[in-house]
């Protein structure tokens, strides 16, 4: 807002200072221009618009992505980069509690989700062992 206040999207928490539209519906407008973006938002027909907004740093990766020629799969939400979950083996250990020893390793897991709150982030940790 103009007073330095945030307007009614930054409270609600669902938009962050410089997030760019990635989406409207099913229309991609990553890679259009202002002008086209613009247009389409502003289409009068169409009574539901549903919008997804995305930081800085994911509309540049997208437009990598793009540039690479790979695809975009599903939407483009919180968990829509490779990036925001991450999967490693922390460690291994053999088990020999039974009739014959089997490997165990330990998966850690880590979820990046964004959150209502202006400027913040949730990480879930989790760890499963596996034979």
């Amino acid at each position: 807002m103009p007073d330095g206040k945030f307007g009614p999207v930054q409270t609600h928490g669902g938009v962050r200072l410089g997030d760019a539209v990635l989406r409207m519906n099913d229309t991609d407008l990553s890679t259009l221009s202002f002008g086209a973006a613009k247009a389409i938002i502003g289409e009068t027909n169409l009574l539901r618009k549903s919008l997804t907004f995305g930081s800085p740093a994911k509309y540049h990766e997208i437009l990598e992505k793009k540039a690479g020629g790979s695809r975009l799969g599903g939407g483009l939400g919180a968990a829509g980069s490779g990036k925001d979950f991450v999967s490693s083996v922390r460690q291994a250990r053999i088990n020999k509690d039974g009739r014959s020893p089997f490997a165990e390793y330990e998966v850690v897991c880590k979820l990046r989700l964004a959150t209502n709150k202006v400027q913040k982030e949730s990480t879930l940790k989790w760890s499963v062992w596996h034979r």
